[in-house]
């Protein structure tokens, strides 16, 4: 009873310090790197594509059984794109751990969204455009996406490649869940200060609304916009309820089992013979992970056994922002060679896609993503910044524990 009562307060002295020493969600950080590997599975089906496209031209559909050890895989071929919702889950714990209850000027935050996310955005933007110029110069026709033109690519600059203003999917198109996520960076700056004044009432009340228009809305674009700020806040209750739940492993033990169980069941349920929404089966399914590694977070040793995959976490971006440009090379090189699609029906082609894909985002986040953000930030360092702000970007700099999506 007294743990449900803590629900509506808001986090005491204690548990906000006891936040504050964990510092890193190494468990979170390891499946968010997880869930950029999911998609990369994902997307393996491009490899299978029928190519060129002219401009405005639907690709065709596969038959993605016939993709590598579908029997084991297929819940990632068939449903991979879920892995969208789980970063904008672990987006909201993430940043709720880094500004909830703090003051935090808006030219600080959003110096901090601008040095994160774009350099590797305009730079892959870029390789992206010259590839599908280069594919049309050489096979008459475009890769996997056809509209790729100025109109599109001005809607890329400005990461507004999904606020309703496309004519469909462009260019480097996996950027559409950073492009629904910026106005809800924006929307937790504005609530971050007190988003626990009155416990987990706040965030769950906008996990509700995102809920309602999720289900209530039919156009594309705010049904997305929607469903990020359940995600999202989902993320932030899920991160209030781990600091409560933190000397509780194992209720929040058997509350993941019996979510993944009630996600699993959900799965098969029909109504009217339709299946539910895949975003009511992702709820049930990742929350409890994420509460349950939240929880983790806070043991010294099981955290310190997973920071051993930090690597990972911190190449999340990168492969999710360079894994779209190698297919487009893959895609160009086989379809100027008039080779098939025989190599890719192999596991050994399957696992060398994802290692590449890893060792690529690793190098780029040393090489490319870490530095462009230093020079950024280091350039528009004569901006003031508050104390609590200062004392955020050092913990934040020293655990690199942000993400996009």
């Amino acid at each position: 009873m007294n743990l449900f009562k803590t629900l509506f307060s808001p986090l005491s002295e204690g548990e906000q310090l006891a936040a504050r020493n964990v510092g890193h969600f190494y468990g979170i950080d390891l499946l968010r790197g997880l869930a950029a590997i999911a998609v990369v599975i994902w997307h393996y089906q491009f490899f299978f594509q029928a190519g060129p496209l002219k401009p405005t031209e639907a690709p065709q559909d596969i038959d993605r059984t016939i993709q590598p050890l579908y029997s084991l895989l297929w819940p990632i071929y068939e449903h991979g794109h879920w892995a969208v919702q789980l970063f904008w889950m672990i987006s909201g714990f993430v940043f709720a751990h880094i500004y909830a209850g703090r003051d935090t000027k808006l030219s600080d935050f959003a110096l901090r969204r601008f040095a994160r996310l774009y350099p590797l955005h305009l730079i892959t933007l870029l390789v992206v455009a010259a590839l599908q110029a280069t594919s049309w110069w050489m096979v008459g026709g475009y890769q996997i996406v056809s509209r790729n033109d100025l109109y599109h690519f001005v809607l890329q600059i400005f990461m507004a490649s999904q606020w309703g203003l496309q004519d469909g999917v462009s260019f480097n198109f996996p950027v559409w869940s950073v492009s629904i996520e910026e106005p809800i960076y924006l929307l937790f700056f504005f609530t971050a200060l007190g988003i626990f004044a009155r416990g987990i009432v706040r965030p769950l009340a906008l996990v509700a609304v995102g809920a309602v228009l999720t289900h209530a809305l039919h156009v594309e674009t705010p049904k997305l916009f929607a469903m990020c700020v359940m995600f999202y806040y989902t993320g932030v209750c899920l991160y209030f309820l781990a600091a409560k739940l933190r000397r509780h492993l194992a209720l929040t033990i058997s509350t993941t089992v019996a979510g993944i169980c009630a996600a699993l069941l959900l799965s098969e349920l029909r109504i009217g013979g339709r299946a539910l929404p895949p975003y009511d089966i992702g709820f049930a399914l990742f929350s409890p992970m994420v509460l349950l590694l939240g929880v983790i977070g806070y043991r010294p040793t099981t955290n310190l056994a997973a920071s051993h995959f930090r690597w990972l976490g911190d190449a999340t971006y990168s492969i999710y922002l360079w894994h779209f440009p190698v297919i487009l090379l893959i895609c160009i090189a086989r379809t100027a060679t008039g080779a098939g699609d025989l190599i890719f029906r192999s596991p050994l082609a399957l696992a060398a896609w994802v290692a590449t894909m890893t060792a690529i985002g690793c190098a780029s986040f040393r090489w490319i993503e870490r530095p462009a953000q230093h020079v950024i930030r280091r350039g528009l360092s004569a901006t003031a910044k508050s104390p609590a702000t200062a004392s955020v970007e050092r913990s934040s700099a020293a655990s690199s524990k942000e993400q996009p999506a």
